[in-house]
C-alpha cells in the first residue's frame, strides 16, 4: 500500500509539473478605448487602441507598446501619442494572415527590450497580437506549440495562416534550443 501511495504521489506531482509548464492564461478585460483586450500578468494583448485606451493602459502600468499593424493601419501621430503617455513604442509590421521568421525575431527582440515592465502587444483586431503573445509564451512561458496556439486563440488569434506560421516558428525555435 505504501509503495502504491508513493507512485501515485509521484505521478500526481509529475502531472502538475507538466501542467505548470505552460503557465498563465489570458483573461478578458473591458477597458474603454481598447478593442478585444486580454491580460496575462504584465502582458496586455489587444486590437486597436484609442487615445483614452492608451491613457487607461498607461494607468495600469504599461510601459511598452509593440504594435504589429502595417504602416497604412497606423494613425500618423500614433507613436507620439504613445510617447506622450511615457510608454516606449515599437512597430513590427505583420500581414493579417502570416508571420515570417524575421517578424517573429523582431517581435521577440522588442518584447525582450521591455524587460520586466508591463507590455502591450496589439494590432487592429487582436489576431496578430494573439499570435505574437503565443510566440512569447512558447519562449518565456514554458508552452509547447499546442499550448501556445491554444493561448494565442484565447487571446484573439483567429487566422489559420497565423496559426500555421506560429506553430512552425515555435517548432523551429524549440529544435534549435
Amino acid at each position: 500500500m505504501r509503495r502504491c501511495g508513493r507512485y501515485f504521489l509521484g505521478a500526481v506531482m509529475f502531472g502538475a509539473l507538466l501542467a505548470a509548464g505552460c503557465a498563465g492564461r489570458p483573461e478578458k478585460v473591458n477597458v474603454d478605448g481598447v478593442k478585444n483586450l486580454s491580460r496575462d500578468g504584465d502582458v496586455f494583448v489587444c486590437g486597436a487602441i484609442e487615445p483614452e485606451g492608451l491613457d487607461a493602459l498607461a494607468g495600469m502600468g504599461a510601459a511598452t507598446v509593440v504594435d504589429v499593424r502595417q504602416p497604412s493601419e497606423i494613425p500618423e501621430d500614433y507613436s507620439d501619442e504613445v510617447a506622450a503617455r511615457g510608454m516606449t513604442y515599437f512597430n513590427v509590421p505583420m500581414a493579417s494572415d502570416a508571420m515570417t521568421d524575421a517578424q517573429a525575431a523582431d517581435c521577440l527582440a522588442a518584447l525582450s527590450r521591455a524587460s520586466s515592465s508591463p507590455v502591450v502587444i496589439h494590432c487592429a483586431g487582436g489576431s496578430r497580437a494573439g499570435a505574437v503573445y503565443g510566440l512569447w509564451k512558447s519562449m518565456h512561458g514554458g508552452c509547447d506549440a499546442d499550448g501556445a496556439v491554444r493561448l494565442a486563440k484565447q487571446a484573439g488569434m483567429k487566422s489559420d495562416g497565423l496559426e500555421r506560421d506560429l506553430r512552425a516558428e515555435i517548432e523551429k525555435r524549440l529544435r534549435r534550443d
